[in-house]
């Protein structure tokens, strides 16, 4: 969760278990797949568990600042390069 984001404006807070996004499950591909067919300024319904307790947010989504990135897992070759370009170097 990012410090003064759309998240914790709703009332979102770390460790809160999100649950249901506009009343249905994320599913396999999670969150964040669920979220990338939204747009900035939608409001979204969000359930989590909280401890035990469920509770409900509303939170208007934001474009994600100039400077952040997202990284992924990459799969087969690409992870391959990928693993070389990350590993230090030595002496």
């Amino acid at each position: 969760m990012f410090e003064g984001g759309a998240a914790q404006e709703a009332g979102i807070a770390a460790g809160d278990l999100i649950v249901a996004l506009d009343g249905l499950r994320p599913g396999q591909k999670g969150l964040d797949a669920a979220l990338a067919t939204r747009r900035a300024g939608e409001r979204v319904r969000i359930h989590a568990f909280r401890r035990d307790e469920l509770m409900s947010f509303e939170a208007r989504l934001r474009r994600a600042a100039a400077d952040t990135c997202v990284l992924t897992e990459a799969a087969g070759a690409r992870r391959k390069l990928l693993e070389r370009w990350l590993r230090p170097r030595r002496g």
